[in-house]
């Protein structure tokens, strides 16, 4: 994947365009082919981005080809892509104008959920989606009547629709209706029927999920105030002004608001005429591959455009109103030597990653940031702590590790993957790696336990260790590894990405001063393209940027340099041939190796996390989480030992295989290192709770674990926990199953569910 960060030759520096196309797509996303970059589905910048960059890169060095050759190049690439689209059907889609599911985007494309998503289900049900936007639903629906389209997306179903119209089986998206609020004093998350009853509630008119609030209301027996309004913007003012008590909808509830009541899951569907069932099951089968390929698509495209598409900061209360008056100069501690992350200039000033995004949370906040130098990171973290400096700007840490600093962590600014370097001659068994102090806790928990961490004070003293045989490797941000790799020569040095090593950049404050924290949050919470155009402005040293290319030249390069040349262009015809006609089958095996444990088909680790994180998500906004066990399989070492390494990959893949039979679909299984997997069990509580994990440990004490007339029994122990309303990501989740676990395994071949006793 790192070759997608730069253009040119293999082994040259990064350059800002390449960083900028690792920053708007994301790993699930991309596919990388020697120097050509490509977004797939659920890009945040839906643009062909690498092979422009390829193509303007060699303009620019070779700038003397001949016109008559630029004219032959253009037309073998135009030959090579036209047949994709030549004879695709056209179906007509009808969308609502609005700010998340159809609008146009600042580049004057048509963007949105519903719009993106329409256009997804066209490429795999082999038709151009032809989109066409209407204002008021009414007009949809007589659109459809009449043929001006052949189906409408993002539709509720109706006992008056589905007796005109069908709909297709999958839902295109499932969301919760919502009540809440923004200053109800003393109203509680979880509000009850009478509560409800006695507000004035807003909504937006034409909204599909009314009846079934008002199903709802019916059914308990209350009658609250309905005040319908034209949008949303319209919506929430009358709310600030005290017209309305709380908003309704059918989607995200913005940032920052109360949930004051969740109804179950709505589900919304493409809406189709009566009759028309092949188009039906075309849309229906294209979905279900959309879900196959990339599991996290649907999801993925709703966090990129609904999710996510607060705009606006949230409102500031009248007390953080009051404290940045007082505030309006922050101090921010930062850490020498942290280059790019912070830069000390030759004229005395400060820049770097982390000055430049607090100049735009500064913009935000209507407050300027003073940066304070400090020489150890643990100078700032007790600079900060003590009260000192107000906050520490550059942090690598978790409300664990906040805690023990005696600090309060803010939401990240970002995260990262990771990219570990190696000498090229360097062929055996990886023992040591240089990571930087303030890295070094998160990267232990992620990186292979055989692995001894060595720590130094930045970057650059890991490079130097690894350049002078100190270390094995070096690992490091994406984000340092850029900077790093355009400060030195590329020869003799091997790279790679960690695609399961992340790292997330965050900021923490006092712990005697939430109110900053809470501040800083809802500046961060809208703030994340800030953050990306940090990195590109930094990652990359203008100074150093064209001497680093130069040196990173392969000696002898001059010599035949046309014949070369003449070989690159050829290649680079063929690779984009190729890349237009088979893009989609390498999707999904890029999609499958990043989220499938390769060896038992159960899902990674990297699959795991993301999926913990959002179930963690949806809890704390309606508090229905699942249940979360972690298992091992008894002295599985000894059986590995003994029987050898080929039984025991088979009685991995064996558990995975007796599991998945034992267990519901919407339940999943991951692996998450060695023998121990992650089961999710969704809507799973008491006593079903203890059935299921009955269930499981009998399923694999009964199951044949013979591989050619050789075996054990196989047991399992199961440790079991809930997520709790004040965990703050998934880390507290598994250390109580893990704590579950250790009990379990106290007598083997059981479960044991994690409960306030347990220590």
């Amino acid at each position: 994947m790192f070759q997608g960060l730069y253009t040119g030759w293999p082994g040259r520096g990064f350059n800002k365009q390449g960083i900028q196309a690792s920053l708007f797509c994301s790993e699930k996303e991309a596919f990388v082919q020697h120097d050509l970059w490509r977004c797939h589905m659920g890009q945040k910048r839906p643009h062909t981005i690498g092979s422009g960059i390829a193509i303007r890169a060699w303009l620019s060095r070779w700038g003397a080809f001949h016109p008559a050759f630029i004219v032959l190049l253009l037309l073998f690439i135009a030959v090579g892509a036209f047949p994709a689209h030549a004879h695709a059907e056209t179906v007509r889609i009808g969308y609502f104008e609005s700010e998340k599911y159809g609008y146009i985007g600042a580049d004057g494309d048509l963007r949105g959920y519903d719009v993106q998503l329409s256009k997804t289900i066209g490429m795999y049900g082999g038709f151009d989606a032809d989109m066409r936007g209407y204002d008021n639903v009414p007009d949809m629906e007589e659109a459809l009547r009449t043929g001006e389209v052949d189906a409408l997306i993002d539709f509720l179903k109706t006992d008056k629709r589905e007796q005109e119209f069908i709909f297709t089986n999958s839902p295109i998206l499932e969301e919760l209706v919502s009540v809440y609020s923004d200053d109800i004093p003393n109203a509680p998350i979880g509000s009850s029927a009478a509560e409800i009853e006695a507000l004035r509630i807003g909504y937006v008119s034409d909204a599909g999920f009314l009846n079934y609030f008002m199903d709802y209301c019916t059914d308990n027996g209350i009658s609250p105030q309905l005040v319908a309004f034209h949008d949303e913007d319209e919506m929430h003012s009358a709310m600030d002004q005290g017209k309305t008590d709380a908003c309704m909808t059918g989607s995200a509830v913005p940032t920052g608001y109360k949930v004051l009541l969740t109804l179950p899951p709505l589900g919304s569907y493409l809406m189709l005429r009566a009759g028309d069932e092949s188009l039906r099951n075309r849309i229906d089968s294209a979905i279900a591959q959309i879900r196959t390929d990339n599991p996290d698509y649907i999801s993925n495209l709703y966090q990129l455009y609904v999710a996510s598409h607060n705009k606006e900061m949230s409102p500031l209360t009248s007390q953080e109103r009051e404290y940045l008056a007082k505030h309006p100069v922050l101090s921010v501690a930062i850490v020498r030597h942290a280059e790019p992350f912070v830069v000390e200039k030759d004229d005395g000033t400060i820049g770097g990653v982390i000055p430049d995004y607090y100049k735009a949370l500064g913009k935000k906040l209507g407050v300027t940031f003073d940066f304070v130098v400090y020489e150890k990171t643990q100078d700032a973290i007790d600079a900060v702590s003590s009260g000192k400096t107000d906050i520490l700007g550059h942090y690598y840490g978790d409300i664990i590790i906040a805690e023990r600093d005696d600090l309060y962590d803010t939401m990240e600014y970002g995260s990262t993957e990771c990219a570990r370097l190696t000498r090229s001659n360097f062929n055996g068994k990886m023992q040591t790696a240089a990571v930087t102090n303030r890295t070094a806790y998160l990267l232990a928990e992620q990186i292979e336990a055989d692995i001894k961490l060595e720590t130094y004070p930045n970057l650059e003293a890991c490079y130097q260790a690894l350049m002078r045989g100190d270390v094995d490797a070096m690992v490091g941000s994406m984000t340092g590894v850029t900077w790093l790799i355009n400060q030195h020569t590329m020869r003799g040095i091997s790279l790679s990405i960690l695609p399961e090593v992340t790292l997330g950049t965050r900021g923490a404050v006092s712990r005697d001063n939430s109110t900053l924290l809470f501040v800083l949050n809802k500046a961060i919470a809208v703030s994340g393209g800030s953050m990306n155009e940090a990195v590109i402005e930094n990652a990359i040293d203008s100074k150093t940027d064209l001497l680093t290319a130069l040196e990173n030249l392969p000696l002898g390069f001059t010599v035949g340099i046309g014949a070369v040349l003449m070989l690159l262009v050829i290649m680079l015809i063929v690779a984009l041939v190729l890349l237009a006609r088979s893009s989609r089958e390498r999707l999904a095996l890029l999609n499958r190796e990043m989220n499938v444990d390769s060896l038992t088909g159960a899902g990674s680790r990297r699959f795991g996390t993301e999926l913990l994180g959002r179930e963690l998500l949806l809890f704390r906004r309606y508090g229905d989480g699942p249940m979360l066990a972690m298992l091992d399989i008894d002295h599985f070492k000894e059986k590995n030992d003994t029987l050898g390494h080929e039984y025991g990959d088979f009685v991995l893949k064996r558990v995975v295989e007796v599991i998945r039979a034992t267990i519901r679909k919407s339940d999943t299984v991951i692996r998450w290192g060695g023998d121990e997997f992650i089961l999710l069990f969704p809507r799973t509580q008491g006593d079903d709770a203890n059935r299921v994990l009955e269930k499981v440990v009998t399923a694999i004490s009964n199951a044949d674990f013979t591989m050619d007339g050789t075996g054990q029994q196989v047991t399992i122990s199961v440790g079991a926990s809930f997520f709790q309303p004040e965990d703050l990501d998934i880390t507290p989740a598994l250390r109580r199953c893990d704590t579950a676990l250790y009990e379990a395994k106290t007598t083997r071949n059981t479960y044991h569910i994690f409960s306030g006793e347990d220590n």
